[in-house]
């Protein structure tokens, strides 16, 4: 195992999350970023050859039942950015996240803050006006203060979601933020042991603009 893959498997997420309908940050929390089971999210994602994916995942907890959840996850070459809806809804997206691998920070665009509220202001239910400088300020602040070693994610949650969506919207980011940081880094070529035997190429899908994310 490479010393990049060794750190990987002892390192950890920080995840920050904003509740769009209390209009509030909340967080850290610290998940490990090797899980110690394998779930579905990492199963279909570590596989994936191509800067793009786009799949639909069921994720269950006991006693709030399981939902089905599509996610559209780019590669943006400094971070990587997932858009997740719930189900086919039509309402529009219940969630998105944005993961920034520690090895990355060093080549993170200097305008990512204000280049990831612009793109999610695109996408209507995620990002009200009244809440763009709270959001683009905190994620600015902890780009420049965190010194802690491990990756840094972004969590931000549609306000139409009732408390129960919430909740496993909630459990399936993290499932999803472990296995795009190991997606990530194999990509990145960095832990030649995460790199899968046979790679299958995922579905072709049009990338965010890089220029305005």
């Amino acid at each position: 195992m490479s010393n990049k893959a060794r750190n990987f498997a002892a390192g950890t997420i920080r995840i920050h999350g904003w509740n769009a309908a209390e209009r509030f940050w909340h967080g850290p929390t610290e998940i490990a970023a090797r899980p110690k089971r394998k779930t579905g999210v990492w199963r279909r994602l570590k596989n994936t050859a191509g800067p793009a994916f786009h799949a639909q995942f069921d994720c269950g907890l006991r006693g709030f039942g399981s939902l089905d959840f599509q996610a559209d996850i780019y590669d943006l070459g400094d971070a990587g950015v997932a858009l997740i809806r719930i189900g086919g809804s039509g309402d529009g997206f219940a969630g998105a996240l944005a993961l920034i691998p520690a090895d990355r920070r060093p080549r993170l665009r200097d305008d990512f803050a204000f280049g990831l509220l612009a793109f999610l202001g695109f996408l209507g239910n995620l990002v009200d006006p009244e809440s763009e400088l709270a959001i683009h300020d905190y994620v600015e602040r902890e780009l420049q203060a965190s010194t802690e070693p491990g990756a840094l994610a972004f969590s931000l949650e549609a306000a139409q979601n009732d408390a129960d969506a919430g909740i496993l919207l909630s459990a399936f980011t993290e499932q999803l933020s472990a296995a795009m940081l190991e997606w990530l880094l194999a990509r990145d070529g960095d832990a030649d042991d995460l790199q899968p035997e046979s790679e299958v190429r995922a579905p072709a899908l049009d990338a965010p603009n890089y220029a305005t994310l």
